[in-house]
């Protein structure tokens, strides 16, 4: 008497709809982790550029020794401004930003606001705010400073 068995090998139909289920969900996640990832990177670049624009501002407002050779100049080169004001858009890398300046005057120092904004690759209004103050000294006080600090730092 000869015995048969009836036992299969390898996988059957069911097991590799599961195992295709289950890759599918995988595949999709990721998918979907990638676009949250990319949306992120491009909120973040744009974060960068609107530091970066206004930083730079900041830096330009800083450096006024050849345009204001008085305290009169000073205040006629940075009049104080209700609210934001001098708009400047200018494109990015991904987006659109608009940059404007607040300055006000308190205790003789200017107080200066930079804010940049610009959409979101949500779709969603952001702002990005940098301040300093700004004080005047004269570049020929500065100049003189200089020398008198270096007379005394040389022996006679």
């Amino acid at each position: 008497m000869s015995t048969t068995s009836t036992r299969s090998t390898g996988f059957g139909l069911v097991e590799i709809l599961v195992t295709l289920a289950v890759l599918a969900l995988g595949i999709g996640a990721v998918a979907s982790l990638h676009g949250v990832i990319s949306r992120q990177a491009q909120d973040n670049q744009a974060r960068i550029e609107a530091s970066g624009m206004a930083a730079s501002r900041l830096d330009e407002m800083r450096n006024y020794t050849g345009q204001a050779l008085d305290q009169a100049a000073f205040e006629l080169l940075y009049p104080d401004t209700a609210g934001f004001a001098n708009h400047v858009t200018s494109q990015g890398l991904n987006t659109v930003f608009t940059r404007s300046e607040r300055v006000t005057t308190a205790g003789g120092r200017k107080q200066i606001s930079v804010q940049v904004a610009w959409i979101s690759a949500k779709g969603k209004a952001e702002r990005l705010s940098v301040s300093s103050e700004l004080a005047f000294v004269s570049p020929h006080s500065s100049a003189a400073a200089a020398f008198n600090a270096a007379r005394q730092a040389v022996p006679a």
